[in-house]
């Protein structure tokens, strides 16, 4: 009677065994297959992001700077005609440093070096300063800098391609013209600051000349992709991947299934050198050229010509 448990305890095993086995001889084989097709866009949009800052001695200074200057740009964007209703503003950054050293020895690419998070009406840290001695931190003149990023379209004027290559060129001369980067928004520092900012470059090795800030501004053509275009290549795509799961399976002794599931949709382009993946609404950016969510089905590039995209379908076959 002791032995019963340990008998029943084997059978049962053996049993699990058995049944695990039949599962998995009998499990259904796949093939997994991929089908492409490319589109041509045409674009049919101008898109704008820049970055704006303010200065002030304080917080408060600093953020109302970026209020006025926040109102002056959304004026300004009216009188260049762009589509308000495309226009966006990101949060507002708010940091403490030293003018000309901001961010330049922890890699920011503002144009400096010693900065920190400022504190905010909620208590951020300030966290983020490399450490250094009390002496130092009490020479350096340290402001706070109010920064934002503005991004606003335009609707294509016309399709002529001389025309709209010189698009860029004369959106930039005008951001320059109305400072919408906000480089007159500065505190002015006196003669002994400027001293010190200037002591401490000489003993970074730096020049004190700050960047034009054109790597501040992006400006880039859209295009989107259509319905008829999107169908019509998963379409192709399908049945491409069909074909190819076919030989597959014939090469395999198989024979092709029902379709299991479409594993994912991608929208690849490269436009600009710059490849782009994306699939489910994500995007992977190896350089700066970002699609949007798939639903809308964006490309974008630096050039006016017509731009490129493949429009890819994945597919998961059963074979039998």
């Amino acid at each position: 009677m002791r032995c019963l448990p340990s008998i029943v305890f084997v059978l049962w095993i053996m049993s699990s065994f058995q049944s695990s086995g039949q599962d998995r001889i009998g499990a259904t084989s796949t093939i997994s297959v991929s089908g492409a097709k490319q589109v041509i866009v045409e674009p049919s949009r101008l898109r704008l992001q820049l970055e704006m800052q303010t200065q002030g001695r304080n917080a408060v200074d600093a953020m109302k700077g970026i209020a006025d200057h926040r109102q002056k740009v959304k004026e300004a964007f009216s009188e260049m005609k762009a589509d308000l209703s495309s226009l966006e503003f990101s949060s507002t950054t708010l940091i403490v440093g030293t003018p000309g050293l901001l961010g330049r020895d922890v890699g920011n690419r503002a144009n400096g070096m010693f900065f920190e998070l400022a504190d905010d009406p909620f208590g951020a840290p300030n966290n983020v300063r490399p450490a250094k001695n009390e002496e130092e931190e009490n020479e350096l003149p340290r402001l706070h800098f109010a920064s934002e990023q503005a991004s606003v379209e335009w609707t294509l004027p016309t399709k002529d391609l001389d025309a709209l290559m010189v698009l860029p060129e004369t959106l930039k001369s005008q951001i320059k013209k109305r400072d919408l980067k906000g480089r007159k928004n500065r505190v002015k520092l006196n003669d002994e600051e400027k001293d010190l900012i200037m002591s401490e470059l000489r003993k970074q090795g730096m020049t004190g000349e700050e960047p034009d800030g054109d790597d501040e501004v992006d400006i880039r053509f859209v295009g989107i992709i259509s319905d008829v275009q999107y169908k019509a290549a998963l379409r192709e795509g399908f049945n491409q991947a069909k074909k190819e799961a076919t030989i597959l399976a014939e090469a395999t002794g198989q024979k092709l299934g029902k379709v299991i599931k479409v594993d994912r949709v991608q929208i690849e382009a490269n436009n600009d050198g710059n490849q782009v993946y994306q699939s489910y609404g994500m995007s992977y950016q190896q350089q700066v050229q970002v699609l949007t969510a798939i639903s809308d089905r964006e490309i974008t590039s630096t050039s006016a010509e017509r731009m490129k995209a493949k429009i890819r379908i994945h597919v998961v076959f059963a074979a039998e």
